[in-house]
């Protein structure tokens, strides 16, 4: 069929009871069926269409009861069904849309507020436009390149992984590949898809889905280029740059709270280092009191040997000279990284006067205990802020 710039087959507002059979249909012009009803399938198998000022295939609104097979569809030109409703599968494979014939540039496949029960994304050459579109069951296939897509407010049900011998990916990696090809980032279409994971039972999968949102997320929030000598863009770029920064030491931390329990490993990594430094400098730790004598004798033959008691005291020469509890590295580290633990052995022990760099070091272990414990409870109690 050929009408260039104008309608070569025109079916506005066309009921047709059985399926529209299209197969190696060659068409010069817009092949249009807006608001048409077909009550079987639509196949465009193999077509050839073209129309490169406007729409090469126009089904805006349109209803197809049964599936839409579009296998090796080549269009110059744009390819809508916008608020298309097809209630079997919507089959792309193969699939090339251009916008000009000449250079080669790739087109849109316009799906905006599609209602489409089952969709099969094969090999296609086409921006992928689902923006608003609602899908029962997406199907994905893991060796294919992702297309560019726009899928901004689009509703996802359940999703759908087609393994093949070379695929080793998971549906999150499949997933985070294709949501990278949009233009602008958007967080709305990588939490609907972990939804769905969620859903069919991916747990682990939702949620590596959804950190991988959190981080893009917070890419955004990084200020670009360097502050200009005007006071409001200083103070905007260096508040930008401080939301970022907390923002990447959550996700380090907690994975922006959906690795809660993270938060235990950093509280045992700061305790392993107090052991240490504690370890290290234990000549350097001081009772924090009076130690009484238990004999003078004793005590004075005690500091004699050993010298004043510390850190270092060999336990048995303490407990003969004074009554003092002795250092245990470990329960001391233990305090340390657990501030809600007693303070029986970091109330006993201080850093001496020219102890002032590991003193500085246990104080911010400490600090960053408090804070790791607080995000551990938030995290079990289910308290912490992920979106």
């Amino acid at each position: 069929m050929s009408n260039p710039d104008g309608i070569a087959l025109g079916l506005d507002g066309a009921r047709v009871d059985g399926g529209a059979f299209w197969d190696e249909l060659t068409a010069t012009g817009q092949v249009r069926a807006p608001g048409a009803h077909i009550g079987g399938q639509l196949a465009l198998q193999k077509a050839i269409l073209s129309n490169p000022a406007g729409d090469a295939l126009s089904l805006d609104n349109a209803r197809v009861d049964g599936g839409a097979f579009w296998d090796g569809l080549t269009a110059t030109g744009q390819v809508r069904a916008i608020g298309a409703h097809i209630g079997g599968q919507l089959h792309l494979e193969n699939v090339a849309c251009h916008s000009l014939p000449s250079d080669g540039t790739v087109g849109g496949l316009h799906l905006q507020g599609a209602v489409i029960d089952s969709l099969f994304v094969g090999r296609i050459q086409a921006v992928l436009d689902l923006h608003l579109a609602h899908i029962q069951v997406l199907v994905l296939r893991d060796n294919n390149p992702p297309p560019a897509v726009e899928a901004t407010g689009w509703a996802l049900t359940s999703l759908r992984l087609i393994a093949v011998p070379s695929g080793q990916n998971g549906r999150d990696v499949i997933l985070t590949k294709w949501l990278d090809r949009q233009e602008v980032f958007v967080p709305q279409p990588w939490h609907e898809a972990a939804d769905a994971l969620a859903r069919d039972g991916h747990m682990e999968e939702a949620t590596r889905l959804r950190i991988a949102a959190a981080k893009r997320s917070t890419e955004q929030l990084r200020p670009a280029g360097r502050p200009t000598r005007r006071f409001r863009s200083i103070y905007g770029w260096v508040t930008g740059r401080t939301r970022w920064l907390l923002r990447l030491g959550y996700g380090t931390a907690v994975g922006f709270g959906y690795r809660p329990l993270r938060a235990g490993i950093w509280l045992a990594a700061f305790g392993l280092a107090t052991m240490l430094i504690a370890g290290l400098g234990a000549s350097q730790l001081e009772p924090s009191r009076q130690a009484r004598p238990l004999d003078i004798g004793t005590s004075a033959q005690t500091v004699a040997q050993h010298g004043p008691l510390t850190g270092a005291t060999e336990c048995e020469a303490a407990r003969a000279g004074w009554d003092y509890p002795c250092l245990n590295k470990v329960l001391y580290a233990v305090e340390t990284a657990l501030p809600v633990v007693g303070t029986v052995q970091s109330s006993a022990w201080v850093w001496g006067p020219g102890a002032w760099f590991p003193a500085l070091i246990i104080t911010a272990l400490k600090a960053l205990s408090w804070l790791f414990t607080v995000l551990l409870l938030g995290g079990v109690t289910n308290l912490l802020r992920k979106t």
